[in-house]
């Protein structure tokens, strides 16, 4: 029996959030099914996490640290027998890392004359934050980067009375 499995051909990070994501990828066909391995650094090596069907396209990993980075393998396989024994034969797995997003700040904002002051809670691993605004809450434009993630403060002067404004921070 033919022992060679396919290769994986693609993956792809179909959704990516906080604390998940999702990835896919094109099925590779005349297999049993697929391993999925994450990088364990405490281990020093991969770890299979999740064993999926052949009919599968994509995974999902729950339960994530935001803003945090993940390594996976994706590796397809199938059953032969060699020499009467029922044997698992490994095709090229593929690799990719991702970085979970992190939490977005919860942004407070005072008024004072001609001026406001911002502040947020610290965001963790945040290595910086950017502040934009909108005179119609849909357009938003570049107004500061903090490139300090422990500060968790602006003030913006010369601010004009009677106009609506709309905040973000990133």
């Amino acid at each position: 029996e033919n022992p060679f499995v396919n290769p994986m051909t693609d993956l792809v990070v179909g959704l990516l959030g906080t604390n998940k994501v999702s990835i896919a990828f094109t099925p590779v066909s005349g297999i049993y099914g697929y391993e999925v391995s994450q990088w364990m650094k405490s281990l020093h090596r991969f770890k299979v996490i999740k064993r999926l069907k052949a009919t599968s396209s994509s995974f999902t990993e729950k339960k994530l640290n935001s803003g945090s980075v993940y390594t996976y393998i994706v590796t397809p396989y199938r059953y032969v027998v060699i020499d009467e024994k029922r044997t698992k034969v490994y095709g090229e797995g593929k690799k990719i890392t991702i970085t979970t997003h992190t939490k977005a700040p919860k942004l407070s904002i005072r008024k004072a004359k001609g001026q406001v002051l911002f502040y947020w809670n610290r965001v963790p691993k945040a290595n910086g934050y950017l502040i934009q605004y909108s005179k119609n809450n849909k357009t938003f434009k570049y107004l500061k980067i903090i490139s300090k993630g422990g500060r968790t403060s602006y003030t913006r002067k010369h601010m004009k009375k009677g106009r609506t404004y709309y905040f973000r921070i990133l």
